[in-house]
């Protein structure tokens, strides 16, 4: 008998049964019932491929093989998501974008060269340098002439934002100078507001105009931080402390100039101290209370130049008319004072007008030459005595 005849005589449910059976066998589906749908396979060599997707996807969970031939689909880790600008792992911030410290210049000071500081400071304008003469640009026009008397390596600037305040911008101005003495007479003649001490460094903050401004002398570093217009209303002077302690503690310190330290401390002013190596620089807003100042050609007189250092003293005595003025010049050799010396007191022996009434030399000792210009007090008679004594 044929297979169609047989077939013909098959009992009706068992015909059904044989279709089922035979439908089922076609294809055989992964574990785990809606799987992730199997991508498909190019028919012809080099048919192009389904572009990836941009980012990955974690399938939903596949359980193990129960049968022969399933294909079990391994997970997908995820890496953590990109930070948005200025946001990054808790406790740090990440760098912006556009490789700003990469663009650092290559001689930048180490305590600027930090992609980010204080956990939420990040840079946010790369660090320029330049040297006494190449400068421009970076060291402001107004103070230019007033810091080019000291012995000055280098400068640089750079800015850092706050992630959480962008408005709150941090403008950085360092100035490494070749010795302390130096970096403290830039601080001296450049730095205004209210005076603190720390152990190795002064400082001095200005919130009187619209920026609020941090001067820092430490070791051969003068720094001076500056949040123009106050931060746009950002507590500023809060908000920028630790980017400020941060960046100082990179700083090395130093031991006080020596010209400072020989100062005798009764009646001292130590808001009202100054090192200088040329008169223009008592021309700078940190100076603004010495004045009257004597006349331009004291400087002359004196012979001050980079190779000397001056420190001049206020002393405050009850009583007296007005502050007392003492002064010390440091030369390279006792003969220059001695020359010091001699210029001056011929200069006060003439016509020298009110000028000399007020101003009285010691005879130098060694390479030190001691004088004041107040000296119709009688309350410094026992100042500059002890001054010269202190500096030998």
């Amino acid at each position: 008998m044929s297979t169609a005849g047989r077939l013909s005589r098959m009992p009706a449910w068992l015909g059904l049964c044989i279709c089922f059976g035979l439908v089922g066998c076609q294809r055989e589906e992964p574990a785990g019932g809606q799987g992730a749908a199997v991508p498909k396979i190019p028919d012809k060599a080099g048919e192009e491929k389904p572009a990836a997707p941009a980012l990955p996807t974690v399938p939903r969970s596949v359980a193990p093989a129960s049968r022969p031939g399933a294909v079990e689909i391994p997970s997908v880790r995820l890496s953590e998501p990109a930070a948005a600008p200025g946001e990054g792992a808790e406790g740090s911030v990440a760098p912006p974008p556009g490789g700003v410290v990469e663009q650092d210049a290559p001689d930048a000071p180490p305590f600027l060269r930090r992609a980010e500081l204080a956990s939420n400071w990040v840079k946010h304008k790369a660090v320029e340098t330049g040297v006494p003469g190449k400068w421009d640009g970076i060291i402001p026009a107004k103070i230019a002439p007033l810091i080019a008397p000291y012995q000055i390596k280098q400068v640089a600037t750079c800015e850092y934002a706050r992630s959480k305040a962008p408005e709150l911008v941090a403008e950085l101005l360092s100035i490494e100078a070749h010795r302390c003495e130096d970096a403290c007479g830039i601080f001296s003649v450049l730095a205004t507001g209210e005076l603190s001490k720390e152990q190795g460094q002064l400082a001095r903050t200005d919130k009187r105009g619209k920026s609020w401004v941090r001067h820092i002398w430490r070791g051969r570093h003068y720094l001076r931080v500056t949040v123009p217009n106050g931060g746009g209303g950002v507590g500023a002077g809060e908000a920028c402390e630790p980017l400020i302690q941060q960046v100082t503690l990179l700083i090395p310190d130093s031991a006080p100039p020596e010209l400072t330290e020989a100062l005798p401390r009764p009646g001292l002013d130590s808001e009202g101290v100054w090192l200088i190596r040329d008169w223009i620089s008592l021309t700078g807003p940190g100076a603004s209370e010495l004045k009257p100042l004597p006349s331009r050609q004291t400087s002359a007189l004196l012979g001050l130049d980079k190779d000397s250092l001056m420190a001049i003293a206020t002393y405050r005595v009850k009583g007296a008319t007005r502050p007392n003025r003492v002064w010390v010049v440091q030369y390279d050799s006792p003969d220059q004072a001695k020359e010091a010396y001699k210029r001056y007191s011929t200069f006060l022996r003439g016509p020298a007008g009110p000028e000399a009434d007020s101003t009285m030399l010691l005879a130098p000792r060694g390479k030190y030459l001691v004088g004041t210009w107040t000296a119709e007090e009688e309350s410094l008679a026992p100042v500059l005595p002890k001054l010269q004594s202190n500096l030998d």
